[in-house]
């Protein structure tokens, strides 16, 4: 063989694996990428649960008051 052809060959080999490292390097970036989104997806799912949580906490705040109120006006009129 001469020279030239094995450079050739050596040529289409580093050009082969350097097309197959692109290729994992996209791989590894894009399954990054998913784990990341995932990762942020369960991060803002606790995250409204938790908000979900206060917000029924503030919500009944006016009741209870409210209920507060009805109780001392029954106690009043019953004269307790």
């Amino acid at each position: 063989m001469s020279n030239y052809v094995k450079a050739l060959g050596l040529r289409n080999k580093f050009l082969n694996s350097t097309k197959k490292s692109k290729f994992i390097e996209c791989s590894l970036i894009e399954y990054n990428e998913q784990k990341y989104k995932a990762s942020f997806l369960i991060l803002m799912e606790k995250g409204y649960k938790e908000m979900a949580e206060i917000n029924l906490e503030i919500a009944n705040i006016p009741f209870e008051c409210e209920n507060a109120n009805i109780n001392e006006y029954e106690n009043w009129l019953c004269g307790v």
